[in-house]
């Protein structure tokens, strides 16, 4: 009789556990289909998904991370897409303009040729910079490809940047004024992106500047520190916070991309870069660091 009572207890327990895997299988199998199926759609980029609750913590929490990912993939296609737009607005205005020249040349309207050709080679060199800049940009964005490091001066750097700028300064009536404190200045870097960087910065004062440009490098914790100072009048508070905005049309013109990409590669080499304006002057304030934090 015991026995009996025993097999019976161990089919009942048993039917009842196999029922009970059953539905929990089935349960399973429902809520991996529907994360699988939102997973499909969020890879063939449909618009407007919602993810619905799922039984289970885990497979809510995978949910979740694909639908930020979602999230940040929309994102990033949106920016991409005013980026495009706005970069095929910059190059079409000089296009449009060498075009227009170049037709009035050809038609013999024209009255003074030299002036037209100067203005036709003064928009080249609008459209050459600018898609050096897409293409600096590209490279900087690509955390696949390394950055070509190597030691080097931060002094000799400043020097040679604003050495090949002088004339510009010379003929806009500006200085240059150097102030590097302390000799110990090398720096691992890509030296062409971080020219590059500079470089902008240094544009930007020269077409604001009244009388003076101030380099400044010093020491500091864990790094070197660079004040890029002009005299020109200050940044409006409505332009502070989009001054490393991509295509930003401020209050004195257009941004363009030139210190958007000074960021970008200023945060590759593992520092970061902020501005201050006052009616004394403008400050890009730039922190490299000297140990191995850098993304290369």
């Amino acid at each position: 009789l015991v026995n009996w009572i025993l097999t019976g207890l161990t089919l009942v327990i048993g039917l009842l556990a196999s029922g009970l895997i059953f539905l929990t299988s089935r349960k399973l199998d429902d809520a991996f289909f529907s994360l699988k199926t939102y997973i499909s759609k969020v890879g063939q980029r449909e618009q407007n998904l919602v993810l619905e609750r799922l039984p289970y913590d885990e497979l809510n929490q995978v949910g979740q991370s694909v639908e930020t990912m979602n999230h940040m993939i929309d994102a990033n296609q949106r920016s991409q897409k005013i980026f495009f737009q706005n970069a095929s607005h910059e190059l079409r205005t000089p296009l449009m303009s060498i075009q227009g020249y170049a037709e009035a040349i050809g038609e013999g309207v024209v009255t003074d040729p030299q002036s037209a050709a100067a203005i036709i080679q003064e928009e080249s060199a609008k459209m050459k910079q600018l898609v050096d800049d897409i293409l600096t940009l590209a490279r900087v964005e690509d955390f696949q490809q390394a950055l070509e490091v190597e030691d080097l001066s931060l002094s000799d750097l400043l020097y040679d940047v604003s050495w090949r700028l002088k004339p510009k300064a010379d003929s806009a009536g500006l200085e240059f004024v150097h102030d590097f404190q302390g000799a110990k200045d090398q720096i691992q870097a890509d030296e062409a992106l971080l020219e590059r960087a500079i470089s902008n910065i240094l544009h930007n004062a020269l077409r604001f500047a009244k009388k003076t440009i101030t380099l400044t490098t010093k020491q500091v914790k864990d790094g070197l520190e660079i004040r890029l100072s002009n005299d020109g009048q200050p940044i409006s508070p409505e332009d502070m916070g989009h001054v490393f905005k991509r295509f930003h049309k401020g209050k004195n013109g257009n941004f363009g991309i030139g210190l958007a990409m000074t960021k970008e590669i200023i945060e590759r080499h593992g520092g970061s870069i902020s501005v201050q304006s006052d009616e004394a002057a403008t400050t890009f304030i730039i922190f490299l660091p000297t140990a191995k934090k850098r993304g290369t």
